[in-house]
């Protein structure tokens, strides 16, 4: 049995991760406001500036269609932020890669947060951090689980989960 204690101090985690949560998604959505960009388009470009992938792979990534990855890219590329080039290992394909203008666009976002939150982990014990990973690795288990669940639902009425 859980004590009150336990349940307070349960209850005031699953509150401060809410509050990061929806801290994370205001912020994504001021980047995306920002810089004209849907949040598909970001969920690319991130994924593009960690290394190149083809189209099929970046529609498997963020649950779009082939043909709909396709348009993405086009607008992307247009911008100045994609550029298509042949595939390193297989030369019937078509390699996707972030530019140098979207490298920059990604840090210029990514890296004063990424400096922030170090300096705030400055401050956790190693063992604080662990139980912080371990956390952190366990909801994300929950939630690949739970989106796999909610894809594989019929659509109700005209929608579809994500």
């Amino acid at each position: 049995m859980i004590g009150p204690h336990k349940n307070l101090v349960t209850d005031q985690v699953q509150a401060a991760f809410k509050a990061w949560r929806d801290s994370c998604a205001a912020h994504d959505e001021a980047i995306g406001r920002r810089f004209e960009l849907s949040a598909t388009e970001r969920r690319c470009l991130e994924i593009l500036v960690n290394g190149e992938g083809t189209a099929s792979e970046l529609a498997r990534a963020v649950g779009l269609t082939p043909a709909a990855v396709t348009s993405l890219v086009d607008r992307l590329e247009a911008r100045g932020y994609v550029q298509r080039a042949k595939h390193s290992s297989d030369r019937r394909k078509l390699a996707l890669m972030a530019t140098d203008t979207a490298r920059e666009l990604m840090g210029k976002v990514q890296d004063p947060l990424a400096r922030a939150d170090h300096a705030v982990l400055e401050d956790f014990s190693v063992t604080e951090l662990w139980s912080v990973i371990r956390f952190l690795e366990a909801s994300t288990q929950i939630r690949q689980a739970f989106t796999e669940a909610l894809a594989a639902v019929p659509a109700v009425g005209g929608i579809r989960p994500p």
